[in-house]
């Protein structure tokens, strides 16, 4: 999972890149790639949590923010988007509730003395400092939706990279009890 985790935030980070290479391009024109790059993302979050949350290396806020991705992805798909007022506000909230979970999450990382807590905490605050700014009309208006959604993809690849770099590939049994309170047998996969 650690790899898939990976691939899909470089991809996630690359489409925001792709934003800053045609800043002057109707969203219309490139609403699929919106919604392609939120719909790897969010099924990368759900088959994440389906592979790690026995083991205590992820949260439920990564399910919730999977799931959450997956409808807003749709949304975008089904072409619901059709008035550039809304746009700004639209991705301005996905990224205040993934900034949320993220930072919640670093929370339970913290509580479990993880090392990485202060990296989930600081992309999360940046994630909601970056949707709170969508809200704001000096920004909005200063540059083209195409960069701010360019922004808001490579922060939330980067998000994504920064989980994969700390997801582990197995752990072994003191730690899964250490973080779950009971061993891999007691589990029963």
């Amino acid at each position: 999972m650690k790899q898939i985790t990976l691939i899909s935030g470089i991809l996630v980070a690359l489409t925001g890149m792709w934003c800053f290479a045609r800043p002057g391009e109707p969203f219309i024109n490139m609403a699929f790639l919106f919604g392609a790059a939120m719909m790897l993302s969010g099924v990368s979050n759900i088959f994440t949590w389906l592979a790690k949350h026995k083991t205590g290396q992820v949260s439920g806020y990564l399910l919730a923010e999977g799931l959450m991705a997956v409808i807003y992805s749709i949304v975008v798909l089904a072409n619901q988007l059709l008035v550039d007022a809304v746009i700004p506000v639209f991705f301005g909230m996905a990224m205040i509730s993934t900034g949320m979970m993220r930072i919640m999450a670093s929370f339970r990382w913290r509580r479990l003395q993880d090392p990485h807590w202060q990296w989930f905490f600081g992309f999360g605050l940046a994630t909601v400092v970056m949707g709170c700014a969508a809200f704001t009309p000096a920004i909005v208006t200063s540059f083209s939706i195409i960069t701010l959604l360019g922004v808001c993809f490579l922060l939330q690849g980067i998000n994504m990279i920064v989980i994969g770099i700390h997801m582990r590939h197995r752990i072994g049994p003191e730690e899964v009890k250490a973080l779950t309170g009971s061993t891999q047998e007691e589990m029963k996969e």
